[in-house]
Protein backbone atom coordinates (compact mmCIF):
# COMPACT_ATOMS: atom_id res chain seq x y z
CA UNK A 1 0.00 0.00 0.00
CA UNK A 2 1.52 3.40 -1.06
CA UNK A 3 1.21 5.83 1.87
CA UNK A 4 0.05 9.73 1.26
CA UNK A 5 2.11 12.16 2.87
CA UNK A 6 0.32 15.45 3.12
CA UNK A 7 2.76 17.97 4.62
CA UNK A 8 6.15 16.48 2.67
CA UNK A 9 7.96 19.56 4.50
CA UNK A 10 6.82 18.80 7.96
CA UNK A 11 7.62 15.10 7.40
CA UNK A 12 11.08 15.56 6.80
CA UNK A 13 11.62 18.09 9.40
CA UNK A 14 10.02 15.26 11.87
CA UNK A 15 12.63 12.83 10.52
CA UNK A 16 15.52 14.80 10.80
CA UNK A 17 14.36 16.00 14.26
CA UNK A 18 14.31 12.32 14.99
CA UNK A 19 17.64 11.63 13.62
CA UNK A 20 19.10 14.38 15.74
CA UNK A 21 17.78 13.26 19.11
CA UNK A 22 18.75 9.80 18.42
CA UNK A 23 22.41 11.32 17.96
CA UNK A 24 22.07 13.54 20.86
CA UNK A 25 21.48 10.65 23.04
CA UNK A 26 24.08 8.38 21.46
CA UNK A 27 26.45 11.02 22.04
CA UNK A 28 25.18 11.51 25.55
CA UNK A 29 25.38 8.10 26.20
CA UNK A 30 29.38 7.61 25.50
CA UNK A 31 30.55 11.19 26.82
CA UNK A 32 29.47 10.79 30.36
CA UNK A 33 31.03 7.34 30.21
CA UNK A 34 34.60 8.97 30.04
CA UNK A 35 36.51 10.65 32.89
CA UNK A 36 33.99 13.12 35.09
CA UNK A 37 31.96 13.59 32.91
CA UNK A 38 28.56 12.42 34.58
CA UNK A 39 29.79 14.04 37.93
CA UNK A 40 29.60 16.77 35.41
CA UNK A 41 26.57 16.58 34.14
CA UNK A 42 24.83 16.06 37.84
CA UNK A 43 25.88 18.83 38.78
CA UNK A 44 24.60 20.92 35.89
CA UNK A 45 21.27 19.08 36.20
CA UNK A 46 21.16 20.13 40.08
CA UNK A 47 22.51 23.71 39.10
CA UNK A 48 21.80 24.93 36.13
CA UNK A 49 19.38 27.01 37.23
CA UNK A 50 21.54 29.49 39.01
CA UNK A 51 23.00 31.83 36.33
CA UNK A 52 23.27 31.93 32.72
CA UNK A 53 27.01 30.12 32.44
CA UNK A 54 25.78 27.15 34.28
CA UNK A 55 22.21 27.29 32.02
CA UNK A 56 23.84 28.02 29.08
CA UNK A 57 26.16 24.26 29.41
CA UNK A 58 23.31 22.95 30.59
CA UNK A 59 21.00 23.65 27.66
CA UNK A 60 24.02 22.95 25.32
CA UNK A 61 23.92 19.49 26.89
CA UNK A 62 20.59 18.63 26.04
CA UNK A 63 20.27 20.02 22.58
CA UNK A 64 23.76 17.78 21.62
CA UNK A 65 24.45 15.16 23.99
CA UNK A 66 28.41 16.47 25.06
CA UNK A 67 30.45 19.11 26.55
CA UNK A 68 33.57 20.28 25.36
CA UNK A 69 36.75 19.35 27.45
CA UNK A 70 37.85 22.46 28.03
CA UNK A 71 33.83 23.24 29.26
CA UNK A 72 33.96 20.15 31.67
CA UNK A 73 36.80 21.81 32.90
CA UNK A 74 35.62 24.79 33.95
CA UNK A 75 32.81 23.17 35.82
CA UNK A 76 35.15 20.88 37.40
CA UNK A 77 36.64 23.74 38.99
CA UNK A 78 33.48 25.19 40.17
CA UNK A 79 32.53 21.42 41.78
CA UNK A 80 36.25 21.31 43.25
CA UNK A 81 36.06 24.73 44.80
CA UNK A 82 32.27 24.03 46.12
CA UNK A 83 33.58 20.88 48.09
CA UNK A 84 36.47 22.85 49.16
CA UNK A 85 34.46 25.16 50.85
CA UNK A 86 31.58 23.00 52.16
CA UNK A 87 34.52 20.73 53.89
CA UNK A 88 36.27 24.41 55.33
CA UNK A 89 32.29 24.83 56.53
CA UNK A 90 31.88 21.37 58.01
CA UNK A 91 35.18 21.36 59.56
CA UNK A 92 34.74 25.24 61.32
CA UNK A 93 31.11 24.13 62.25
CA UNK A 94 32.37 20.80 63.52
CA UNK A 95 34.83 22.53 66.03
CA UNK A 96 31.93 25.65 66.85
CA UNK A 97 29.73 22.72 68.07
CA UNK A 98 32.69 21.14 69.79
CA UNK A 99 33.17 24.10 71.87
CA UNK A 100 29.53 23.96 73.27
CA UNK A 101 29.17 22.10 77.09
CA UNK A 102 26.25 21.99 79.19
CA UNK A 103 25.35 24.86 81.09
CA UNK A 104 24.11 24.35 84.87
CA UNK A 105 21.70 21.76 86.86
CA UNK A 106 18.52 20.57 85.54
CA UNK A 107 15.49 22.91 87.58
CA UNK A 108 18.33 25.58 88.00
CA UNK A 109 16.59 29.22 87.65
CA UNK A 110 19.13 31.68 86.50
CA UNK A 111 19.54 35.06 84.62
CA UNK A 112 21.32 34.65 81.25
CA UNK A 113 22.92 37.00 79.19
CA UNK A 114 22.55 35.55 75.75
CA UNK A 115 23.37 36.26 72.22
CA UNK A 116 20.96 34.82 69.40
CA UNK A 117 22.04 33.03 66.52
CA UNK A 118 19.11 31.47 64.64
CA UNK A 119 15.16 31.45 64.82
CA UNK A 120 12.67 29.64 63.14
CA UNK A 121 8.97 29.59 63.36
CA UNK A 122 6.22 27.09 62.58
CA UNK A 123 2.05 27.37 63.19
CA UNK A 124 0.16 24.48 65.40
CA UNK A 125 -3.51 24.40 66.04
CA UNK A 126 -2.48 26.37 69.38
CA UNK A 127 -0.95 29.68 67.32
CA UNK A 128 2.46 29.87 66.26
CA UNK A 129 5.57 28.41 68.19
CA UNK A 130 9.33 29.54 67.79
CA UNK A 131 12.38 28.24 68.15
CA UNK A 132 15.33 30.14 69.22
CA UNK A 133 19.17 29.18 69.26
CA UNK A 134 21.34 31.19 71.30
CA UNK A 135 24.85 31.71 72.41
CA UNK A 136 26.91 32.37 75.40
CA UNK A 137 30.04 34.68 75.74
CA UNK A 138 31.53 30.96 75.92
CA UNK A 139 30.55 29.40 73.12
CA UNK A 140 27.78 27.47 74.60
CA UNK A 141 24.24 26.86 73.08
CA UNK A 142 21.12 27.03 74.64
CA UNK A 143 17.32 26.74 73.08
CA UNK A 144 14.30 27.69 73.64
CA UNK A 145 11.00 26.65 72.11
CA UNK A 146 7.77 29.09 72.43
CA UNK A 147 6.59 32.62 72.59
CA UNK A 148 8.09 34.44 75.44
CA UNK A 149 10.66 36.13 73.63
CA UNK A 150 10.19 39.65 71.96
CA UNK A 151 11.02 39.98 68.02
CA UNK A 152 14.61 38.87 67.86
CA UNK A 153 17.36 39.24 65.21
CA UNK A 154 20.58 37.49 64.40
CA UNK A 155 23.48 39.07 66.72
CA UNK A 156 20.91 40.85 69.19
CA UNK A 157 21.55 40.55 72.72
CA UNK A 158 18.61 39.64 75.61
CA UNK A 159 19.03 38.85 79.19
CA UNK A 160 16.43 37.37 80.89
CA UNK A 161 15.70 34.77 83.76
CA UNK A 162 15.06 30.89 82.94
CA UNK A 163 14.95 27.75 84.04
CA UNK A 164 16.68 24.33 82.80
CA UNK A 165 14.96 22.44 81.55
CA UNK A 166 17.14 19.35 80.22
CA UNK A 167 20.45 18.83 78.51
CA UNK A 168 20.17 17.73 74.86
CA UNK A 169 22.74 16.71 72.11
CA UNK A 170 21.64 17.44 68.72
CA UNK A 171 23.75 16.93 65.59
CA UNK A 172 26.92 16.32 68.00
CA UNK A 173 26.27 19.58 69.61
CA UNK A 174 25.30 19.65 73.35
CA UNK A 175 22.60 22.03 74.35
CA UNK A 176 21.16 23.62 77.33
CA UNK A 177 17.01 23.91 76.70
CA UNK A 178 15.86 26.47 78.48
CA UNK A 179 11.76 27.71 79.72
CA UNK A 180 9.81 30.14 81.23
CA UNK A 181 11.67 32.66 80.49
CA UNK A 182 11.09 36.36 81.76
CA UNK A 183 12.86 39.24 79.94
CA UNK A 184 14.63 41.69 81.03
CA UNK A 185 16.04 43.73 78.55
CA UNK A 186 17.12 43.05 74.75
CA UNK A 187 19.08 44.79 71.78
CA UNK A 188 16.75 46.22 68.88
CA UNK A 189 17.15 47.98 65.75
CA UNK A 190 15.61 52.16 65.86
CA UNK A 191 12.66 50.39 63.57
CA UNK A 192 12.14 47.57 66.72
CA UNK A 193 11.79 50.54 69.07
CA UNK A 194 9.46 52.53 67.51
CA UNK A 195 7.12 49.86 67.21
CA UNK A 196 7.41 49.04 71.12
CA UNK A 197 6.48 52.80 72.19
CA UNK A 198 3.62 52.36 70.09
CA UNK A 199 2.79 49.57 72.18
CA UNK A 200 0.13 49.97 75.58
CA UNK A 201 2.15 47.30 77.32
CA UNK A 202 5.55 46.21 76.53
CA UNK A 203 6.07 42.98 77.24
CA UNK A 204 9.41 43.79 79.26
CA UNK A 205 10.36 46.52 81.10
CA UNK A 206 13.77 48.34 79.02
CA UNK A 207 14.37 48.66 75.74
CA UNK A 208 17.89 49.02 74.66
CA UNK A 209 18.12 50.75 71.58
CA UNK A 210 21.20 50.64 68.99
CA UNK A 211 21.66 51.78 65.74
CA UNK A 212 20.16 55.31 66.16
CA UNK A 213 22.14 57.10 63.20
Amino acid sequence: MRTYVHNPAAYEAAIQRNIQANATKTRFTNWKKQGRNFEVFQYLFNNGWKNDFLSSLKNQLDEWGQLTPKQCEMVLRTIDGSDERKAKYDKELAEKKAKSNYVGEVKDRKDWTLVLEFTTSWDTQFGTNYLYILKDIEGNTFKYVGGSFPVLKKGETIKFKATIKEHVEYKGEKQTVLARPKVEFHTCNFEQAVIYADWTTVPFPYVETRDMN
